[in-house]
Formats: C-alpha cells, sequence, structure tokens
C-alpha cells in the first residue's frame, strides 16, 4: 500500500512538471511543424542573432535554402565579440568547404581578398556569400 502511494506521488510529481515546463505543447509543436516553420517562428520572435547581425543565423540559412548548400561553406564572422560559428545549420559530420565562403559582419576596415571570389549575394555590404573563380 505504501509503495501505490509512493508511485503515485512519483507519477503526480512527474506530470506536473512535465506541464509546467509545457512538455506536451513542445512536444506537439514539434510533431506538426516542420524545422524550417520552427526556424522561422523563432526568428520572428527574436530568439536568434538576426538576419546579419552577431551570428547571423537568418542570413546563413538564407544562404543555405536560397543556393541550395549542402556542404557547409568556410564561415568568416568579423564580428567584434567573439561568437560561435553557426555550421549547426548545416548537416552534421559534413565537410567544410573552402571554394565557398560566408562573410558576417563584414567592414571596409577590415582585410579581405574579394579578387579571387565571384559574389554570389551581398546583403547590405556586411553579410557575402562567395564562391572561388
Amino acid at each position: 500500500m505504501k509503495k501505490n502511494k509512493t508511485y503515485l506521488f512519483l507519477i503526480l510529481v512527474l506530470v506536473l512538471i512535465l506541464i509546467k515546463n509545457d512538455f506536451f505543447k513542445k512536444s506537439f509543436f514539434i510533431i506538426t511543424k516542420s524545422f524550417g516553420e520552427r526556424f522561422i517562428m523563432a526568428y520572428k520572435k527574436n530568439q536568434f542573432s538576426g538576419f546579419c547581425s552577431k551570428e547571423a543565423h537568418g542570413y546563413v540559412r538564407f544562404i543555405k535554402d536560397e543556393f541550395s548548400v549542402e556542404n557547409p561553406p568556410k564561415i568568416i564572422n568579423f564580428s567584434e565579440k567573439r561568437v560561435k560559428l553557426p555550421y549547426w545549420i548545416f548537416s552534421k559530420n559534413k565537410k567544410i568547404k573552402d571554394d565557398k565562403i560566408i562573410l558576417l559582419n563584414f567592414r571596409e576596415n577590415k582585410n579581405f581578398n574579394f579578387n579571387d571570389y565571384l559574389i554570389k549575394n551581398n546583403f547590405n555590404n556586411q553579410c557575402f556569400f562567395l564562391i572561388k573563380k
């Protein structure tokens, strides 16, 4: 009898924790929405760093989708702050390719030789998608 009460109590506590953390709502959301839809919704809620600022998750995702980039290109972030590069947007366990480069937070006073690359995309002269000539 005492064992049953303990199990009942533990199950009740577990259910309360799951409800408090919106486990059921979040699980439903993950099951019913595609990754792209969830990414856009999170971007609109400002959970990411922006389109072409800080880590620039939005720009990297845009390049991946717009140019059908499967293997992650080399990503160079010229941000003053040290930030983690968003390679997680691409499929895991794929080798980084040096023939394509994404430049983030570029400023005119930074040194980069554009002569060896074709500019495939330029966003406000701050974020670039480049392909080697």
